[in-house]
Formats: C-alpha cells, structure tokens, sequence
C-alpha cells in the first residue's frame, strides 16, 4: 500500500478523518503537525541529558464534535475520545502496539501523563484492529471508514466486531 503515513494504521486513520470532514465535523486533520518538549536539555555536571519531544500522530480541529466525541470538561463514562477547545491530539496504535520488542504500551501511558501534568493536554490513543477492545477508542466504538472493509486486493477483510458505517453514526449525531 502507498501512502504518506508512517504505517497503515495511520493510513486507516487518515481514512476515518477524512470521512469525518466530508460529513462536516471536522474543519481539518493534520499529521505529524505538533511537537511537544517533555522536557529541556540539561547539563548535570559532566553529563548532558537529551531533551526529549513527542509528536502527536494527528491534530484534529473539530467544526462541531459527533456524540461520541467529548469535551474535556463534559467527561462522560462511555466517550472515548475527547477534545479541549475544539483541538484533540490523537497517537494511533496498531493491534501490535504492545509485546515483547515493542515498549510502546509502556511509554506512551507516560508520556500522556507528563503533557497532561506539565501543559494540561491530553492525548488520545486510538487503536487500529479488526477486533474490539475494552477501554480503548477505535473502529469498533465510533465507525469504520469504507478503506478499512477491504485488503490491498479488493478482498472483504475479516472483522471481529460490527461494523458501521460513517453514514450510519453520523447522521444520528
């Protein structure tokens, strides 16, 4: 598959945002566009400590937010994803993103802390799989963008959970 992402996980994303903007809830999705300084160089007396930054995958600017999409400061139970002034910064994981060679499940959780802690914003991870997973934003809890139903081939892909389209959750938001 060719495209400009990183990954086809991010791909499919891209693919979920689209969708989004053609429905008129998203005024634009930009990726890899904010970087964050977790912390500073520091000089320990020989020593000098790196600084450490962490790109978002995606910004999304939000025209109006569907129902499944939460204010940070309207927090409810179920929503999954949420957004503060309009801005939500998301960190795609594919279904591979934790195990033995991939630390990501572990840095992540902390990295979201520190810019939640240091600069009160909030990152959300979004889980790319064909099957569902609790606690987690993903397909399976808002839509599946058309991309996603096929492999490279044309073939129906198989899905573990049910799947809906974004016309048939939007147009009930």
């Amino acid at each position: 598959m060719n495209h400009p992402y990183k990954s086809d996980e991010e791909y499919y994303f891209s693919e979920w945002c689209r969708e989004l903007k053609e429905h008129g809830y998203l005024k634009s999705y930009d990726y890899e566009k904010d970087k964050f300084e977790l912390y500073p160089p520091q000089q320990i007396g020989w020593r000098r400590i790196q600084s450490k930054t962490y790109t978002a995958d995606f910004t999304l600017e939000w025209t109006y937010p569907p129902t499944f999409i939460q204010s940070a400061s309207d927090h409810k139970k179920n929503a999954y994803i949420f957004h503060n002034k309009g801005i939500t910064y998301i960190d795609v994981k594919g279904s591979g993103y934790s195990g033995k060679y991939n630390n990501s499940d572990i840095e992540f959780p902390i990295i979201q802390k520190c810019l939640l802690a240091d600069k009160w914003i909030w990152v959300d991870k979004f889980l790319v799989s064909n099957k569902k997973h609790k606690g987690v934003a993903g397909f399976w809890n808002t839509f599946t963008p058309n991309e996603y139903l096929f492999t490279p081939t044309g073939k129906l892909k198989t899905i573990h959970y049910d799947t809906k389209s974004s016309e048939d959750v939007l147009q009930h938001s």
